[in-house]
Formats: structure tokens, sequence, C-alpha cells
């Protein structure tokens, strides 16, 4: 017997109608109300008809969903890309003022070359640099000796020991005399001795050249007019003093090794004169800078060592017997037997003598 079904939706149309709803199962929709259409049971077709129509309608709306929404990914990605180019464009701009600008100062090498006189010159032992000329004493010998000497421009300069270690640096002559025993020296010297950062002043003359030892490294300055001229006073005043002694080529320091104080001084001669009142007040005129300072002389000659120390205007004097090497010891300076003491008014240039006291 068969079933009536006129007035029925059929469950095809049912499940295509519902389908039809959803986006993503929309065409299953489609596709099951066009199957229920071509069926011939009696049954009511609307559902099915609805659904297609819904169906297409969801698909068509899902499908310009989605191109839109890859349509604005693209844009903003577009976007972006732009934006991205445009902060390279910028910074390769800045960057190409920043060249541009830096092409009109000056470079780092041209404004070392300017402010040498300011910065100094460094001199480095073993290392030519720009002053630096190749010197030989003795030459072929079993004894040559090659150095280098550092011609620098004359004048009065601020040394600065800025290497490691304590070091010698020398001012020579550039002529060579032979000694007694045959061996080639420079003509004239004036060494002085600094310790680590410790600065002090040297005068260059003309003809005369700087030399150090490796592993030395020092800073040199050349001093202003003013402050030669000061100097000069003061070369001039030692000249004065070191001619009355009969000494033209004494050794100057200003420290002595060992000395914890950095207050010594010493002046190393070799003069067949003893140190008396006058010399003694001409001394403290051309070497004296301070009441703190404690000086000395060693004459190797007379093998005597003489002390220097000043309170306000008076000074005073104590020579003793020299003992081999001691003006390289502070412990040992002073240490032989008493010669002499005195003590003298540099104002009156009256005479005491400490003797009885």
């Amino acid at each position: 017997m068969q079933k009536d079904y006129n007035g029925k939706f059929s469950g095809m149309s049912i499940a295509a109608f519902i389908c039809s709803f959803f986006g993503c199962i929309g065409i299953a929709g489609i596709v099951l109300g066009i199957i229920d259409l071509t069926k011939k049971d009696g049954r009511k077709r609307g559902l099915a008809i609805a659904a297609i129509i819904i169906g297409a309608i969801m698909t068509i709306g899902s499908f310009a969903a989605l191109g839109g929404s890859s349509d604005e990914n693209k844009t903003t990605a577009e976007v972006d890309t732009v934006e991205e180019n445009t902060m390279v464009a910028d910074d390769t701009s800045t960057v190409a003022e920043n060249k541009t600008e830096g092409s009109k100062e000056e470079t780092p090498e041209e404004s070392s070359k300017e402010n040498t006189s300011d910065a100094g010159i460094e001199l480095i032992a073993g290392e030519t640099g720009e002053y630096g000329k190749e010197l030989v004493l003795n030459e072929g010998t079993e004894f040559e000796d090659k150095t280098i000497g550092y011609f620098v421009p004359s004048g009065m300069y601020e040394v600065k020991n800025i290497g490691d270690h304590m070091t010698q640096v020398n001012v020579y002559k550039n002529e060579k005399k032979t000694t007694e025993e045959g061996w080639e020296e420079w003509a004239d010297t004036n060494v002085e001795l600094l310790d680590v950062n410790e600065t002090k002043e040297m005068k260059v003359e003309e003809g005369y050249f700087f030399n150090i030892d490796e592993p030395s490294h020092i800073l040199i300055k050349l001093l202003d007019s003013e402050t030669s001229d000061d100097n000069s006073n003061t070369e001039v005043l030692r000249e004065e003093f070191n001619s009355k002694l009969g000494e033209t080529k004494p050794l100057w320091y200003e420290s002595v090794l060992r000395d914890k104080t950095g207050n010594w001084r010493e002046l190393v001669v070799y003069s067949n004169k003893a140190i008396d009142k006058d010399l003694a007040c001409e001394y403290c005129k051309a070497y004296f800078n301070s009441d703190d300072e404690v000086h000395w002389v060693t004459n190797l000659n007379l093998k005597t060592v003489t002390r220097f120390n000043k309170s306000g205007n008076l000074l005073f004097v104590t020579t003793t017997e020299y003992r081999d090497g001691e003006e390289n010891d502070a412990n040992e300076l002073g240490g032989g037997m008493k010669l002499d003491e005195f003590c003298v008014n540099l104002d009156t240039g009256e005479l005491f003598s400490l003797e009885d006291e």
C-alpha cells in the first residue's frame, strides 16, 4: 500500500533548509534541495526551494567576505611595506646628510695634526716616529751602540713619563767626543729620572736631541714663551753656579732612587772646589724651588756629599765623606763620616757654625 505524502515536507528538504543557513555547508544544502526537487512523491517542495535560494545567498556572501578579507590583508601588507620603505629611505637620507655634514668637518688625522702642539709629542723607545733618527756610537767595534735620537724643535719642554716603568730621559748634543779610554760618547748630556706619571722640564738647544731606552714611553710638550723665559732665567743661574764650581757638565736629577718623600733632588759633579758659604747661597738661588725640598751635591772628584735643606731664610749645609755608589740610593746618601756643617742666613749672608751645637 502506497503511503500518502501529500502536504508533508520530506526529510531531505528539511535537512537542505537547515544546511543552507551555514556558510561552510551551504553548498550541501543547495545540493540536497536540488535532489529533493527531482523526486515525484507528492511532498511539499517549498523548503527545498528555500534551501536552494538561502544556500546560494549564504555561499555567495561567504565568498565575498573571504575576498574582502584577502584584499584587506593585501592592502595592509602594502601599506606596511610602503611605510617600511619610507622609514628606510628616511634613515638613508639621514645617514647621507650626516656624511655630507661630516665631510665639512675636520678628519681625525687633520685634527691631530693641527693639535700636535697642544697634545704634545709621544716618543716611544725603539720607534723612530716623525722625529727619530738612527744614530751609532763606536761603529764597527765590539762596543757598537745603536740608538735613536729624537730631533724635536728647540725649546723648553715639559716631559711626562706615560709608560709603566721608571725611565731615564736623556738630552744629548749631536756631537761625539772620544774618552781617554778611546771610546765615543756624546759631547754634552742632560739626564732626568722620571717615575711613572712624573713630569719634569728639560731644555733642548739647537743641535741637541732627546734619547730614551726601551721600554720608555714619554710625552713631551713645548712650553709657551712666558714659561720658557722663566725657565731660561733658571738655566742662566744654574749655568753661573756650575761655572763657579768649575763644572760645565753636571748631572741634575729631579728625584733620587728610593726616596719616599718625592722631595729629594741631586746634582752629581766632578769638581775640585768644595762647597763654602758663597757657593751654598749660589746653589740655593739656582736649584731650590721650595723649602720642602732636600738637595744633595755629590762631588765624585773630592769624594764628598753635601746636603742642603732650607727653612725660611736659613740654609743648612752638611758635608759628609762619599761612599761608593751612594748617589744612586736615598737610603745611603749622607751616611758617610761628617766633614763639615754650617748654616747661612740667605738675606744677610751671615754664617753660623753648627759644629759646637
